[in-house]
């Protein structure tokens, strides 16, 4: 996949990745442990919904002037320093991209049970974070609105609030 070249594009990346990932997070455990191609399924969307994340915080900091920071997990304080997102919510998305570089390095055993326990957390977990991106955007918008700023392509209308 090309790297997107917008936030907006981005966004609308992420919120088809949720959609998938919600889709395959109502299995039942169960049967996502019984199909090897469902258990892909879930590692796969589990590694491109962190990317994807990674990608929108650290380019709304460095639009910022903020260091977004060597790793995944500095890149989520940094987004929490600067207002974007809460600490909790970068404290929880740090470790999420810890899994999700066990899942692509294979630097650590992963328990497949302990990983699909893991789905409903990491879908509302997706969720929180792009609530919380959408209201960053929307507050930014407003302030340029009242600043009287033009706004930037890099400055979208959060998915579903399209004119």
């Amino acid at each position: 996949m090309r790297r997107p070249e917008t936030l907006a594009e981005y966004l609308l990346i992420m919120e088809s990745l949720r959609t998938k990932f919600t889709r395959v997070a109502a299995y039942r455990p169960e049967d996502i442990l019984a199909d090897e191609d469902k258990q892909l399924a879930s590692e796969r969307l589990l590694q491109e919904l962190a990317d994807c994340a990674l990608d929108i915080g650290r380019d709304l900091l460095t639009e910022r002037g903020v260091d977004p920071g060597t790793t995944g997990r500095i890149s989520f304080k940094q987004l929490a320093k600067a207002g974007i997102i809460g600490r909790d919510l970068a404290e929880h998305l740090g470790d999420h991209y810890g899994l999700r570089n066990a899942l692509v390095h294979g630097y650590l055993a992963v328990d497949e049970e302990e990983i699909i326990a893991q789905l409903p957390t990491v879908r509302d977990l997706m969720d929180d974070y792009m609530n919380a991106v959408t209201a960053y955007l929307g507050q930014r918008r407003t302030q340029d609105a009242a600043d009287g700023s033009a706004g930037t392509t890099a400055d979208p209308a959060p998915p579903g609030d399209e004119p």
